[in-house]
Formats: C-alpha cells, structure tokens, sequence
C-alpha cells in the first residue's frame, strides 16, 4: 500500500514538475519577446535621432548644392514611417504596439516637434525658399527632437534592464521550484527505481548462481547452451563424462568442443528443431569420438525461454551408457552364441544317437546270429560273428572317444603365443608314417607367431594336413601348401592340397558331426575331424570355409582372431 502512495505522489510530482517548466518556457519567452521589443525599440530610436540631423542637415546644405529636396522627403518619409511604428507598432518591422505608458507620454512631447521638422521638409520648394526664421525654427525643432529621443532611448534601456532583472529573478525562482520539484521526484521515485533495478539485478544475479551452483553439483551431465550453442553453465559430471579437462569451456561453442559432431548432420538438424521449440528425447544413441572411442548416449534435449517467453537456447541431459550397452550387448551376443551351442548341441545329440545306433545294432545282430550258430554247432559261422561284433564294438569305441574328444574342445583356454612355423613341423612329426605312406609333401613359410591356445591349435592343423593326405587322388603324390596373411584383426590361413576335392553341395555339410562324403570301407575315419576344427577355429574368434572342385583339390580357409 506505501508502495503504491509513494508511486502515486510521485506520478504527481512528476507532473507539478512538467507543469513548472511548462510555465517557465512560457514566462522565458514572454520576457525574451519584450526584451526583443525593448531592443528594436533602442535600435529604431537611435535610427530615428540620427535621420533627424540627416534631414535637418541636409536642408542646411541645400543652398549649397550638397543635397536635393527630393532626397531629403525620402529621408523624412522614412523616418516618420519609423517613428508611427514606434507608437503604433509595425509587423513586418516585428514590433508591437506601445503599451508602456511613460514612453507613450514621452511619444507625445516629441510628436510636435516631429511634426514641425516633418511640415518644414514639404514647406521648403527649393533653396532660395529657406529663410533664416525658418533655419533657426528647424534648430530649435531639432534640439528638442534630440533631447526627447535620448530620453525615450533612455527609458527605453531603464525598462530592458528591468525586464532582464524580472527575466533573472523569474528564472531563478522557476529553477528552484523545478529543482526541488526533481529532488523530490529523485527521492520518491528515480531512486526507489533505482533501488530496484540494482535489487533485481542482485537477486537475478543471486538466482544465476544459485542456478549455476545447482547445474554444476547436479550429479548428472547437464549443460546449458544459447542459441549460437555456446555454453552458459555445465555440471562437473558433464566435464568427468566426456573427457574434458578442467579448463572452462564455458563461452565456447559446443561443435568446437566435439568438432566430431559436424559430421553428424542428425544431431545438428536436432539441436536446430529444439532451438526452434521442440523437446527431443532418446533411450539409446551411439557418439563415436574424434579419437575413435565409441560412447553410447541416453539424452533429453529441451529449450530454455526468457522472462519475455523468447527461447534463449536449449539445454542437454545426458547419460552416457557405454557400460550398460556394453554389457547388454555382450549379454546379447552369449545368448545368440549359447543358441548357436544349443542348436549344435540337439544336432550332435540327434547325429550322436543315430550314428551309435548303428553299430549297437550291427552288435546285436549278430549277438543273435550267434546265439543262433553256437546252438547249431556251426563254428565258422560263430567265428565269423565274433569278428563282426569285435568290429562293431571297436567303431563304436572310435565313435565315443572322438564324442569325447569333442566335447573336450574348449575346456582349456590358456591362451598363449604359439609359433605356428614349429607347430607344424611337430604336426608333421606326428603324422610321420602316413606321410611317408602317401609320399606327401607339406610345404610352409613364414607362417607368424599368433596368440592361441596351442594344443586346440595343434590338433587343428592336424586335421587339416590328416585330411589332405586321406583324400589323395590315386596315383598323384599329395602336396599340401600352407601360407598366412596378417589382416587388421585377425590371421588369414590357407591350407591347400590336390586331392580329390569336393562338391560345392557339401561345402557347409563336410564341418557337422559325423557327416561322411565316403562310406567307411572306402576311407576310415569317424566323420567328427572337420567338425572339431570348426568348434576350435570359433572358439579363437574366427570362422572356417573350403573352396573346391571334384579332382582339382581343395583349399581350407580360417581365421584366428588377433
């Protein structure tokens, strides 16, 4: 309620202090007006005692031929012109009427005497019609001319001085009232506004820090931008999360400080939907750095508004989720992986039991035969069954142990450097007599020293060099050719051969659990070996494939993870 007297009184204030300046221009210019007047009347008076000795002058000099009648009528036409407008006033002369009553009166007294020199001009034909009464006449008319002039002159400056002193003091009073019209005015409302706009800026500038306190402690990444993207505030986990050192960025731009960004025309079309009022939110979002690190975001991004409701620029939330991601991901990739296994693993369950079943029932087969035989008394066919089920029994032993052997794939992962140069000549050592058999030829150079669990790695090559030299063609020396080739993450190899090579159709077939191209009678084996390479080769991050034509051999590519 104070608040709002004071604000009025002073509206008032401010009002009287109008009006005073309003009555101090009038009252100047109504002083300056009659100073004006005062002034033109000094002036024209003086003019008219000087015309007056001119004329009276030159009625003097006309016996002399120094002047002419005509010239002198013009003089005294302009000098009783002058003097009519010095009582009546004249406009083009801008001046008024005579009001002040002395110099009226003084009018007057020299009005005959004017009148006298003015009738003496027009009386005077020419020269011989002056006669000495008529000179001495025009002397004396002139004299009182003068003498009254000078004291209409006189009174004429005696009231200039007086209107200047009422100008002074009209002034002075004027200004004070005005003065302490504006001192009030100063006190009960410029000050108080004053006031005011110092505590608002305070209390802004309080609220600022409070806001800037509040956005740096925040315990999330949070910053604040204008609409040039130039920071105003930024917490310190914004600073911990994106590697920033401790140096201020605040001032800067943010495309300055994440230059990586200008090549993500996305985010940038983002941040100008936002600027132009948007709220823009995502649960997952991939950042990769200038210096090749990978970060994955979680953001809201919303615009800030003025006082006037004016968007003044955005500001980020932010939560960098690598970790979680990463973790998802890696969650993601093991269950993809433990399906794969699953699947595998109701494969080899499935291929397992069907490929054990066979010879459980040669077995029993020709436990019944025999059974049949011994009754009957008929020895060789009892011998003869005896040598089927050993037979059945001793594959079905293979069979198991090549079970147990891969199942074991992967049970041990110590990982370490294995020079694969050396590696294969114990592998050639190992399969020694089956070289020499064949004549087999196997050929390596400059293979490198990779990072893998040596014995897997071992029984890999092993594998592969066995079933080069098993699938020979008849009657051609077997050549195996093993070379490497380094890549940016992984080793490159090739095991190539002349055998007898393979049908596109099998390509994928060939690396399952006991799945034989050839019966048993034709090439042994248990039809798990190519199976056992591929588990190692993806248990070492890579993956395995051949390449291959019937008779014109085949090549076996893998690759191990560096």
């Amino acid at each position: 309620m104070l608040k709002i007297s004071l604000n009025k009184v002073a509206s008032i204030n401010l009002f009287i202090s109008m009006l005073l300046l309003l009555c101090l221009a009038l009252i100047l210019e109504n002083l300056l007006n009659d100073r004006q007047k005062d002034a033109t009347v000094i002036n024209l008076a003086g003019r008219q005692r000087m015309l007056s000795q001119k004329i009276t002058k030159g009625l003097y000099a006309l016996p002399m031929g120094m002047s002419t009648i005509a010239e002198i009528r013009k003089d005294a036409e302009d000098w009783n012109l002058v003097h009519e407008s010095l009582i009546h006033g004249n406009d083009s002369l801008n001046l008024p009427e005579q009001t002040d009553e002395e110099l009226l009166k003084l009018f007057d007294e020299i009005g005959p005497y004017q009148n006298a020199l003015y009738l003496a001009v027009y009386k005077v034909e020419d020269e011989s019609s002056l006669t000495p009464s008529m000179l001495n006449e025009l002397r004396f008319n002139e004299s009182r001319f003068i003498q009254l002039m000078d004291q209409i002159v006189f009174k004429a400056e005696e009231l200039a001085n007086r209107g200047l002193s009422n100008l002074r003091l009209w002034t002075w009073v004027l200004s004070l009232l005005v003065m302490a019209s504006l001192v009030f005015l100063y006190f009960n409302l410029i000050r108080p506004t004053i006031q005011g706009l110092i505590d608002s800026k305070r209390s802004l500038s309080d609220s600022r820090n409070i806001l800037e306190l509040f956005v740096k402690h925040t315990p999330a990444a949070v910053a604040m931008f204008d609409k040039d993207m130039n920071y105003l505030v930024a917490s310190d986990r914004w600073y911990k999360d994106y590697g920033l050192s401790d140096e201020s960025i605040i001032g800067r731009n943010h495309y300055e400080i994440f230059p990586e960004i200008n090549e993500i025309s996305e985010w940038k079309e983002t941040h100008q939907r936002v600027l132009g009022g948007e709220v823009y939110r995502t649960d997952r979002d991939k950042f990769e750095r200038e210096d090749g690190k990978v970060d994955w975001l979680r953001y809201e991004l919303r615009p800030w508004r003025d006082f006037e409701g004016e968007i003044g620029g955005m500001i980020m939330f932010t939560e960098v989720i690598t970790e979680q991601v990463e973790l998802q991901m890696e969650v993601e990739n093991k269950a993809e992986a433990l399906e794969k296994v699953n699947a595998e693993l109701r494969n080899f369950i499935y291929i397992a039991s069907h490929d054990l079943q066979e010879p459980l029932r040669t077995t029993l087969s020709f436990a019944d035969l025999l059974e049949t035989e011994v009754n009957a008394g008929n020895m060789e066919m009892t011998q003869m069954s005896v040598g089927f089920i050993k037979e059945s029994a001793l594959r079905m032993s293979a069979l198991v142990k090549s079970l147990l052997d891969y199942s074991l794939i992967g049970n041990k992962r110590d990982f370490e450097m294995v020079d694969c140069n050396k590696l294969v000549e114990e592998v050639k050592v190992d399969l020694g007599f089956a070289i020499k058999e064949k004549g087999a030829t196997i050929e390596h150079t400059n293979l490198p020293e990779i990072r893998a669990i040596k014995l897997e790695l071992r029984q890999l090559f092993q594998n592969l060099i066995s079933n080069s030299i098993k699938f020979s063609q008849p009657n051609l020396p077997c050549h195996v050719s093993i070379s490497a080739k380094q890549e940016e993450d992984h080793t490159l190899f090739a095991f190539k051969d002349n055998g007898m090579g393979i049908e596109e159709k099998y390509f994928q077939r060939i690396f399952e659990v006991f799945q034989r191209l050839h019966s048993k009678d034709e090439i042994s084996g248990t039809g798990i070996g190519l199976a056992n390479c591929k588990k190692i080769v993806h248990l070492h991050g890579g993956e395995i494939w051949v390449e291959s034509e019937p008779k014109k051999g085949s090549t076996f590519y893998f690759t191990i993870e560096n």
